[in-house]
C-alpha cells in the first residue's frame, strides 16, 4: 500500500524546526560574532582653532512669557473668549461698537455677565442673477 504521511499534523513541528535551523544558521559562519573584532577607540578631540561649546548654553531653558497684557484670548475646545483687565462698564461700549462696526447687530445681550449673541448673517449676500436658480429661470425653466 504505501506510507501515508499526514502533513497537517506535522505542520507546526516542521515550522518550528525550520525556524530554529534558520536562527542557528545566522549565528554560525566563517566570521563568527562581529563583537569579537570590536575595539575601543580614543575619545574624539576638538580640532585646533575650534572652541568647545559652553555646557550652560546647551542646557539653557527659554524664558517663560510674562503675564498676558490687558487683553488675552482664552479657549476651551472650540469656544473662545476674551479676558480683559478693565471694568465691564468701560469695556462693554467698546465691544458693542466693534461688533456694530463689523456689521453685526446684537440679538441678545446681558451686560451684567458680559455676554452678547449676534443674529445669523450670511458671509456674502448672493448676487442677483448669479445663482443657478436665477439662470434656470432666465433660461425658461419654470
Amino acid at each position: 500500500m504505501g506510507l501515508r504521511v499526514d502533513l497537517v499534523a506535522w505542520r507546526r513541528p516542521l515550522l518550528v524546526l525550520l525556524a530554529a535551523a534558520g536562527l542557528a544558521a545566522c549565528a554560525t559562519g566563517p566570521r563568527g560574532l562581529e563583537r569579537e573584532a570590536e575595539r575601543v577607540l580614543p575619545p574624539l578631540e576638538v580640532p585646533p582653532g575650534l572652541d568647545l561649546p559652553a555646557r550652560e548654553a546647551a542646557t539653557a531653558l527659554p524664558e517663560l512669557p510674562g503675564p498676558p497684557g490687558p487683553v488675552a484670548v482664552e479657549r476651551d475646545g472650540a469656544r473662545r473668549w476674551l479676558v480683559v483687565q478693565a471694568p465691564p462698564g468701560r469695556v462693554w461700549p467698546l465691544v458693542e461698537a466693534f461688533w456694530r462696526g463689523q456689521g453685526w447687530e446684537p440679538a441678545w445681550e446681558d451686560r451684567g455677565k458680559g455676554l452678547m449673541l449676534t443674529a445669523w448673517r450670511q458671509a456674502r449676500p448672493p448676487a442677483k442673477g448669479q445663482g443657478p436658480e436665477d439662470q434656470a429661470w432666465a433660461g425658461g425653466v419654470r
